[in-house]
């Protein structure tokens, strides 16, 4: 799609592609110049795949000739970027409205900026005696517990995207109020859902109580001892002989033990819901504070985290109603915007694609090219909510840009049908049902298009007892046996863990076999080797 774009547009500036790492956007940068350079070779196709790209690229060749772009002296012309490096390129343009002044460095990991900027606030509440008193009711209403307080506002500082905005705002408390009702009423709606009318008369003749709950807040610790008799404080079914028939009927639902184990975080009763309400502002206020004190912290060390980059960006761009000089020039260049990984995006930079396409209209000849998939949604920890691709996908616009075709693709072109089979099996029951306001997703079986191989099976191991050493051995055990069967080493095999502390436990045991040589990088320190 972007050699075809590029063979039709004016200047290579119009056409923006945008993923999330660096490693996809070199990637896609590379196998643009490579097509490019077979074109120029004259290289001569291997499938028919090939010859459709090199067709392409030959037409790419031709434009660039007629308009004298020099792709091969400039491919830097080429819009290629991740979504943070598109956030760094709009505040570098405009750094009064991003409200800079040095272009800032973007950190990977801002977590100690966070530390300091809470530490900061909570040592600088000796200069004001009322809100130092305001604020020790919050930790006293936090179990005196100062570093639980700290952990949370660390932890809320990298999403301030999703809450800023609202600190700011005036609610009153019944406002507030009757949206957490209506939120718990709906949790407890999902709930009740899972118990049809046989499983109710039984809970009802379990806990002796005159009928089964509605899902009135009223009713909130009815709820949380129907948790509370079915499920473990691990989340676990009980396995009480008394329970087994119900918990077997309530396994026909969807997704029982994850409705039932959401109980657990909601309020224990009606009565609690009016607690901690006057702690609201002082809670907002140290919020703003604390935000404040980490736009100091980033500015001595002319430092910026992903969140904040993409929220200057938009703030680069202006509004609907009072979009910036830069906004207005953009739209001007943008004629095509090419978006990977849309599962992955935050608020702050849903509101930059947003705001980059402000001004488009339908017929204008310009094009939105979106890809997803909300199954690989990884970026939560950075803010990212797929709730965001959910509402793209099912309202068919993206702001005020309508989409005029969405494609589901189903087919898996890598893997072998067994493992297809095995993946869709299994991930059917791991998955969440759908819930749009948690972003939740379920999974989407894939259908095979490889042929099977003789060689395509799954194979499960269990181990017992010190399962890291006993996972070491079994692993050890099944690499020998495939090298039995491919003596001239032709195989590569993969070990795919959890995470790193996984891994550290089980090489040491492949380590102390001589006959087992493995690469595993920037696991071991260098003296280890």
């Amino acid at each position: 799609r972007y050699l075809k774009l590029l063979s039709l547009a004016d200047s290579p500036e119009e056409i923006v592609a945008v993923t999330f790492t660096n490693k996809a956007t070199n990637e896609m940068r590379r196998k643009i110049l490579n097509n490019l350079d077979d074109a120029r070779s004259k290289k001569e196709p291997e499938n028919k795949h090939a010859k459709h790209m090199t067709s392409l690229a030959n037409r790419v060749l031709k434009r660039d000739k007629e308009k004298n772009w020099h792709l091969n002296d400039s491919p830097d012309r080429l819009r290629i970027q991740t979504i943070d490096g598109l956030c760094a390129f709009l505040t570098r343009r405009m750094p009064i409205l991003a409200s800079f002044g040095a272009q800032p460095d973007v950190t990977d990991d801002a977590k100690p900026l966070y530390e300091r900027a809470i530490d900061e606030t909570l040592n600088s509440l000796d200069k004001d005696k009322k809100f130092f008193h305001s604020v020790d009711k919050i930790i006293l209403h936090n179990g005196n517990d100062i570093p639980k307080l700290r952990k949370s506002v660390i932890n809320m500082l990298e999403t301030r995207d999703l809450w800023l905005d609202l600190v700011y705002k005036k609610f009153t408390k019944k406002e507030m109020q009757q949206e957490l009702k209506d939120k718990i009423k709906e949790e407890l709606e999902g709930v009740a859902e899972i118990f049809p009318e046989e499983c109710k008369q039984e809970v009802v003749k379990l806990l002796g109580i005159p009928r089964f709950p509605d899902c009135d807040i009223e009713n909130l610790s009815v709820w949380h001892n129907i948790s509370g008799e079915l499920l473990t404080k691990s989340g676990t079914w009980r396995k009480t002989s008394i329970l087994k028939s119900l918990i077997e009927k309530l396994k026909q639902s969807n997704s029982p033990r994850k409705r039932l184990q959401k109980i657990a975080d909601l309020p224990y009763s009606a009565e609690s819901l009016e607690k901690g309400w006057d702690l609201i502002d002082t809670a907002k206020e140290l919020l703003k504070r604390t935000a404040a004190q980490l736009d100091a912290t980033f500015a001595e060390r002319n430092l910026i985290d992903f969140t904040g980059i993409s929220q200057h960006a938009v703030s680069a761009l202006g509004n609907d109603d009072c979009p910036t000089d830069i906004a207005l020039s953009l739209d001007y260049q943008i004629k095509h915007l090419l978006v990977d990984e849309v599962q992955d995006v935050s608020l702050s930079q849903y509101e930059l694609l947003c705001g980059l396409m402000r001004e488009w209209s339908v017929g204008d000849g310009r094009t939105l090219f979106l890809v997803g998939d909300p199954q690989q949604a990884i970026y939560g920890f950075r803010g990212a909510e797929v709730r965001f691709f959910l509402k793209i996908f099912n309202e068919k616009k993206l702001g005020n840009t309508p989409l005029d075709e969405s494609l589901t693709l189903k087919k898996n072109f890598r893997s072998s049908p067994y493992l297809v089979k095995w993946v869709n099996e299994i991930f059917t029951q791991i998955f969440p049902e759908e819930n749009l306001s948690e972003g939740a997703v379920p999974f989407f079986d894939s259908v095979a298009t490889n042929p099977e191989s003789d060689t395509s099976y799954m194979q499960d191991h269990y181990v017992y007892g010190d399962v890291n050493k006993e996972e070491g051995k079994k692993i050890n055990e099944i690499i020998k046996e495939i090298k039995k069967t491919d003596p001239e080493k032709k195989k590569t095999i993969a070990i795919l863990v959890r995470n790193r502390s996984h891994i550290t436990k089980i090489l040491p045991i492949l380590k102390r076999d001589k006959t087992i040589s493995f690469n595993a990088v920037d696991i071991f320190e260098l003296s280890g080797q």
